[in-house]
């Protein structure tokens, strides 16, 4: 395991997953060495999402029992009926074809569960249903899944490496896609807010992940000014917590070319006042494995 603070007690990990969340230290390391700086954003996305070798890139079981966490679509059928009779209805209000674009479809259960109910509704099927999906090896789980659990279906489905460029009208479906969005940490000191970052260091036979920070560069410190504008009182000195700053951006990128419909981003969250509630002094970071809740984000990174 990675020494960090506080030291948790957590699952081995074999040995061939230690090797991979090593080779991914490496490469974060020489990410730091070369810019100066690691952010926790750089280094959040890179823990999920870098190729080969991030939690999402690496062929890594992530969902289920035997996975890390379990989503309302790997439950049963109930939350993916009950989403088709929302899009069928949205559905009824166009004019021509119509289609589903699913961002981040994870096991592929969803996409499969939701054209089953449309077409058991009759003819309310969609002209196509496309995966916007980062991952190679989430693509060939979905694949998988989409032949298993719709075989009459698949044939509509196709996988998209960017957001649609081409107009369409129909239904964005962004399941538990907003809270995996890398995010910066930060900190209010007195003399202004802090951009969280981390260092990679080897001491002795151990490699240690630790906390730095340098000034909010200033579109994050524009974000935050933004974000305490907005609130009861200015956040108290020491504060720390998270920002996605990307966020605006990918929201427009996703639904800029949906000319009529509906899109639904559906996760779990709080409002801004309870978000940077003063009693939540260190946000709202968490991390699963094996089925375990902690707040380590330097346990064994990309096996989380």
């Amino acid at each position: 395991m990675y020494a960090s603070e506080p030291r948790l007690i957590l699952p081995e990990p074999p040995d061939a997953l230690k090797h991979i969340s090593r080779e991914l230290v490496d490469r974060m390391r020489e990410r730091e060495r070369s810019e100066g700086f690691l952010s926790f954003a750089e280094y959040m996305d890179m823990a999920l999402y870098e190729p080969g070798l991030g939690y999402y890139s690496a062929g890594l079981t992530k969902l289920g029992e035997a996975g890390d966490f379990i989503t309302a679509p790997e439950l049963g059928t109930v939350f993916a009926t009950c989403l088709a009779q929302q899009v069928a209805e949205v559905a009824q209000t166009l004019d021509g074809p119509w289609e589903i674009v699913e961002i981040g479809a994870g096991s592929g259960r969803l996409a499969a569960d939701m054209l089953n109910a449309l077409g058991a509704a009759g003819d309310a099927l969609p002209m196509r249903y496309r995966i916007l999906e980062r991952s190679a090896d989430l693509k060939a789980v979905q694949s998988r899944t989409l032949a298993e659990r719709a075989p009459d279906h698949v044939d509509r489905v196709s996988w998209l490496d960017s957001p649609p460029a081409d107009h369409w009208q129909g239904a964005l479906i962004a399941n538990e896609v907003i809270d995996a969005l890398a995010v910066e940490r930060f900190e209010i000191a007195r003399s202004g807010p802090r951009q969280l970052g981390v260092t990679i260091r080897d001491d002795d036979s151990e490699t240690v992940l630790t906390w730095s920070d340098r000034a909010a560069p200033a579109t994050l410190a524009s974000c935050i000014e933004n974000v305490q504008s907005r609130l009861p009182a200015p956040l108290a000195i020491g504060y720390r917590s998270e920002l996605c700053v990307t966020l605006p951006a990918c929201l427009a990128s996703v639904t800029e070319s949906l000319r009529a419909g509906l899109a639904l981003f559906i996760d779990y969250g709080y409002p801004r006042s309870e978000y940077y509630h003063p009693a939540r002094r260190d946000g709202t970071l968490v991390c699963q494995t094996r089925h375990r809740a902690h707040f380590d984000p330097f346990a064994w990174p990309g096996l989380q």
